[in-house]
């Protein structure tokens, strides 16, 4: 006597379909993984680049504050500030993210808020959305606080008559250069109580923006101790630490 099996069944269409979406959304899933994976690979390398950075400028600053203070109460109160605009860009640049610049005009903005300059409406800031990154940040941070400091000892801010007018904006590149163009910002004081035959010695703040600047960001700078206040302009290209947003637009605020 035989035994008829009963036939095997195929699948059902709708069991074939759900197998597959299963394997669409593992697979969609495990790629997930994988980029959350390069991703924080990624943040954790530019973490450790942006502490050795920051470590190595503290180090330049606390070695070139002790070479031009003349007593231990200067030391102390300039290194202390000086400190202070590091670490505020270094919380700027962690409140970004690694993948996102600081706003040229927002880290002027918390500089000079950070002196008062609020008060009054005692600065302009006008010129386009551009991004800072690397070190272009905190470089740049230290020379903002080196001229809002100059500015409420001698210049526009130790004055109620004073004011700054801060314009920046972007220029081409020289014929047969290598670079995108410049950036170039002007920082111009008046109603400066100053007089012009103060002594002036060469500080911290004028090494850093001559020197500093044009060593870490190939920046071309001058300062201009007039009369009726302080000119400085800054000039530096194009590169990877600096980027002009798409909107190109302009903006006129007064703080």
């Amino acid at each position: 006597m035989s035994v008829q099996r009963p036939p095997v069944s195929e699948p059902a269409a709708s069991e074939i379909g759900e197998a597959e979406n299963l394997r669409i959304e593992n697979a969609r899933l495990q790629a997930a993984l994988a980029e959350a994976e390069r991703r924080s690979s990624l943040l954790q390398a530019e973490l450790q680049r942006r502490v050795r950075n920051a470590l190595a400028i503290v180090e330049s600053v606390v070695r070139r504050t002790a070479r031009t203070s003349e007593t231990l109460e200067y030391y102390s109160t300039h290194l202390e500030g000086r400190i202070a605009a590091i670490s505020r860009g270094q919380k700027l640049a962690v409140l970004m993210g690694a993948e996102r610049g600081i706003d040229l005009e927002f880290l002027l903005a918390e500089e000079l808020l950070a002196h008062g300059a609020h008060e009054g409406h005692l600065v302009d800031l006008s010129g386009p959305q551009v991004e800072l990154r690397g070190a272009a940040v905190v470089s740049l941070g230290l020379a903002f606080h080196e001229l809002a400091i100059n500015s409420v000892k001698f210049g526009a801010l130790s004055s109620a008559l004073g004011r700054i007018a801060i314009t920046w904006g972007i220029e081409p590149a020289d014929s047969g250069g290598e670079s995108e163009g410049f950036l170039r910002l002007d920082w111009i004081e008046t109603g400066s109580r100053v007089l012009p035959d103060v002594p002036r010695r060469e500080g911290f703040g004028t090494e850093l923006i001559k020197r500093m600047l044009a060593y870490e960001l190939a920046a071309e700078t001058s300062l201009n101790f007039a009369p009726e206040g302080l000119h400085c302009t800054i000039r530096l290209p194009l590169a990877g630490n600096l980027e002009l947003t798409p909107l190109d637009r302009v903006r006129d605020e007064h703080y």
